[in-house]
């Protein structure tokens, strides 16, 4: 059965993991993206992915902005194309599919005339069935933040981008490397609505907690105003209790569970704030140079290896300050 992806793809965007895994797995099929090529982990977005779907806009004549829209042109055009590719299975899977594996798994027998097929098919199907098996009760998580305001270790070599979340979660000074890019676009995208944001209404309590944490107060207000006033699309999918990020900061709730905080914690603005706050000091330490454009960069993706038109724009509204205009 077909299904949509739920958010939009494309830089600056949600990039929901299980929509992205999607896309590059439906570029892969039609010989556009590789997995075996591309370093892990998939589910998040890349400038290889960017580059992947503008190539594929302009050979089908689309508008060429690397992104793709639920029900967008680009999303329809690129269903219809994998719908006549097979009719075996169609490539963008339910997003909760438990038995879905991405194409790396497959193996085609083609390419291993020296395996035993039947062996081959029992492993795999072995696999689902362990990914598949009740697991035991997670014991009950306590919040993590308590060591923010320990001693940043000495720096090291720079992390890995698939052991970010890991650092980021042990509160540990490692370095993530990530290049300036002058291609980063800082002006104001039409989809930014300043009455939608939040910072005046939770002034009080960002300075307040900033000032505990020690970061600074107008970071934490830039990243609000840009979460809030590009979020809206949000609302819709918010009425349902669907939507995988929680503003006013647009915390993941599944990403960053490891933090102690459940997705009821997170609706509590209070809780939010503290996360977030506890985060940009978190993701701070990982840039020695204190880049405004590089920490924004980081909070919208981790995994970021490059400034991103995200953190060009909220270092521009960290000079701005726009929460001060009457």
């Amino acid at each position: 059965m077909f299904r949509q992806i739920t958010g939009t793809i494309g830089d600056m965007m949600r990039n929901f993991e299980d929509d992205v895994l999607q896309v590059k797995s439906a570029l892969e099929k039609l010989g556009r993206f590789g997995f075996a090529s591309q370093p892990e982990p998939h589910k998040y977005m890349t400038k290889e992915l960017d580059g992947s779907i503008r190539e594929y806009q302009r050979d089908r004549g689309l508008k060429i902005d690397g992104w793709l829209r639920p029900g967008g042109e680009t999303e329809r055009s690129l269903t219809r194309e994998i719908q006549d590719k097979t009719t075996t299975r169609n490539i963008f899977l339910p997003t909760r599919d438990p038995s879905f594996l991405p194409p790396r798994y497959e193996f085609p027998t083609s390419t291993l005339p020296h395996f035993n097929k039947d062996k081959v098919a029992v492993a795999l199907e072995n696999y689902v069935t362990a990914k598949n098996q009740p697991q035991p009760a997670a014991p009950q998580t306590t919040h993590k933040l308590s060591a923010q305001n320990k001693p940043a270790e000495p720096y090291g070599p720079p992390a890995p981008s698939q052991q970010r979340k890991k650092i980021i979660i042990n509160d540990r000074a490692v370095g993530f490397p990530i290049a300036s890019n002058p291609d980063a676009k800082e002006n104001k995208p039409w989809y930014e609505f300043p009455k939608l944001s939040q910072v005046k209404k939770y002034e009080s309590s960002i300075e307040e907690r900033a000032k505990k944490a020690d970061v600074d107060p107008d970071l934490v207000k830039a990243i609000m105003y840009a979460e809030t006033t590009h979020g809206y699309y949000d609302k819709v999918v918010d009425l349902v209790d669907m939507n995988k990020s929680i503003l006013p900061m647009n915390i993941h709730t599944k990403y960053w569970k490891d933090l102690g905080f459940s997705r009821d914690d997170l609706r509590d603005p209070e809780k939010n704030i503290q996360v977030g706050v506890a985060l940009l000091k978190r993701i701070k330490k990982q840039v020695p140079d204190g880049d405004i454009k590089k920490i924004a960069t980081l909070y919208n993706n981790l995994n970021a290896e490059e400034v991103s038109d995200y953190g060009a724009r909220v270092a521009s509204i960290y000079k701005e300050k726009p929460w001060k205009r009457k």
